[in-house]
């Protein structure tokens, strides 16, 4: 049993609002608790109240009538014997109460705040009065009063006189009288009317006509007000008979049994029998407790995302329709994960949820990244926690919401920066690259003379570059000499290596220029600066490095393996395998 807000309640809201007095003005789900109260009246499972009137006995909930009616049951007394009875009883009189039947219509408006009048008669109404004023129920006797007195005609005018006269009803009586007067041409012409009144009242009538008594004064509604949703929060708060505690991580909290199995079947098969399925926190719970007993949404974004999975687990349509609206629009810092694991909940039908949920969360955590709480993320749906890496990915790659940018600035300045030696000397850089000097430190820029290949400080020890041979023997001086230039020559130790520190000292003597009798140094295929030299030395250099750290590495591979079958084979049980 459980409500759904279409076409139901607005069939039924004619009989919930019989004077059309509007329900919007009671309460968002006042409808709601009256449908749900209504259910209790036809089931009496956990009803711990009997009311009796002479041989008769009629069933109610002990927490209810004590709030809505406490001259028919007090508050509850601390008393040990009396606590240890089952159920409570009440006897009553039958002057106080004509019936069993009256006493149920009385029940009735103590549990939904109105009577359904068309289904009893006049004679019951003017008994229901009756029991009102006994029990000093002014908004059912204001209740009572008005429907008679809209719904009176000139056809049941005379029974009503009749019943209020023999009942002793004044005020009602005053009523009849007041409206056999304003019809009276028609109320004297009525031969069985004068039947059922008989001689004497038909003279009161006529005698009425003749001095024109003033009518009883109209009761306001003002005056008896709708108390039903405050009652049943004082219900809530003071908790009068519970008769249910459950613990709620750690704290107690009461309820009445019958309050929540008329809205939902599920928690008597579940809840009520052991409460150690309860994940919710105690906030969450008094929440849900709040909405079943008076209608409370005021709901919280974090307690209603617990609610979401409670509402369907147990079957509570109207609070997960609420707690679903909460965290649509409450997504912040501490609300995005909670939120966005509802998105990963099992449930059928709710993909637009979903959807939206996933839509709305996953740019928000990227935006935030920096801010929000991934710790929370550690209970949650393994499937949530790699889409939100893959959306992390993606936005990495494509520079959302700020992400990957400074991986992109950082190579950008890498490619415009020059590069510090040439692509023919993969080697570190040589002293004179690194200070600036040679001519490989600025990339393609051209030489300035033709010895200073090596640096300046190497052309200054040298001295002056040699003359320009002649054409016969630059054609066997090689590559370089072959277009017009002087081959430089060998470069000593001191050259390759110049202390940067002190300046070196000016050559005492110069080289002596090679003659032609005297063959020419021999030159390289391909001659390079002494930096390739460098470089080719370097890369061996780090080429051993490599090798001895791979050898490293496999050394502790196994000596890692070695300790690990040690103490898988202290562990291991004798004659049986580890796994």
């Amino acid at each position: 049993f459980f409500f759904d807000f279409g076409c139901s309640l607005l069939t039924m809201a004619d009989g919930l609002d019989p004077f059309n007095e509007g329900l919007e003005g009671k309460g968002k789900y006042y409808a709601m608790i009256v449908l749900s109260n209504k259910k209790l009246l036809l089931d009496d499972s956990f009803a711990d109240l009997t009311i009796k009137i002479g041989n008769e006995s009629v069933h109610a909930h002990a927490g209810i009538v004590c709030v809505r009616c406490q001259e028919l049951l007090g508050p509850p007394v601390e008393d040990k014997k009396k606590a240890s009875k089952k159920k409570l009883e009440v006897k009553l009189k039958p002057e106080s109460v004509a019936s069993a039947a009256i006493m149920s219509k009385v029940l009735e408006f103590l549990y939904t705040g109105m009577v359904e009048f068309p289904k009893i008669s006049d004679k019951e109404i003017l008994c229901l009065i009756g029991a009102a004023r006994y029990f000093k129920l002014n908004r059912l006797t204001y209740l009572c009063e008005r429907w008679l007195r809209e719904h009176m005609t000139i056809e049941s005018v005379f029974h009503l006189l009749k019943a209020a006269t023999d009942l002793g009803e004044d005020r009602i009586k005053g009523f009849c009288l007041s409206f056999a007067l304003a019809h009276y041409n028609e109320f004297i012409s009525n031969k069985d009317g004068i039947y059922i009144l008989g001689i004497e009242l038909f003279q009161e009538v006529v005698a009425a006509f003749q001095s024109n008594p003033t009518p009883p004064k109209e009761m306001r509604p003002e005056d008896s007000p709708d108390t039903l949703l405050d009652d049943f929060k004082r219900l809530y708060q003071e908790m009068p008979y519970s008769d249910v505690t459950f613990q709620v991580k750690g704290e107690s909290v009461k309820a009445h049994k019958a309050i929540m199995a008329s809205h939902s079947d599920a928690f008597v098969s579940t809840i009520f029998k052991d409460d150690a399925g309860l994940r919710t926190s105690p906030k969450a719970f008094h929440d849900m407790l709040q909405f079943i007993y008076y209608g409370d949404d005021n709901i919280e974004p974090l307690p209603a995302c617990e609610l979401v999975e409670f509402s369907r687990k147990f079957k509570l349509p109207s609070l997960l329709r609420i707690c679903e609206d909460k965290i649509r629009v409450n997504i912040d810092m501490s609300t995005v994960l909670p939120i966005l694991s509802i998105a990963y909940l099992p449930a059928e039908g709710k993909q637009e949820l979903v959807d939206e949920l996933k839509k709305k969360c996953f740019p928000f955590i990227l935006q935030n990244l920096s801010k929000v709480d991934l710790a929370m993320i550690k209970a949650s749906n393994p499937l949530m926690i790699v889409d939100l890496l893959l959306e992390l990915q993606l936005a990495w790659k494509t520079g959302q919401y700020g992400l990957g940018e400074n991986v992109q600035i950082a190579s950008a300045f890498s490619s415009a920066a020059p590069a510090s030696s040439s692509p023919s000397n993969p080697g570190p850089p040589t002293p004179a690259a690194r200070g600036g000097f040679g001519s490989n430190s600025f990339g393609d820029r051209p030489r300035k003379s033709p010895g200073s290949s090596s640096g300046l400080l190497g052309a200054q020890r040298r001295g002056p570059a040699p003359p320009p041979r002649g054409r016969g023997a630059g054609r066997g001086a090689g590559r370089g000499a072959g277009r017009g230039k002087p081959a430089a020559p060998p470069r000593s130790v001191s050259d390759q290596a110049p202390n940067r520190a002190t300046p070196a000292p000016p050559p005492s003597v110069a080289p002596a220029p090679p003659t032609r009798s005297q063959p020419p140094p021999p030159v390289s295929p391909h001659p390079t600066d002494s930096s390739s030299d460098d470089g080719k030395k370097s890369s061996k250099k780090d080429k051993k490095e490599e090798e001895r750290r791979k050898k490293e590495e496999a050394k502790r591979i196994l000596k890692e393996k070695k300790e690990r079958a040690k103490a898988e084979k202290k562990l291991r049980p004798k004659g049986k395998e580890l796994y």
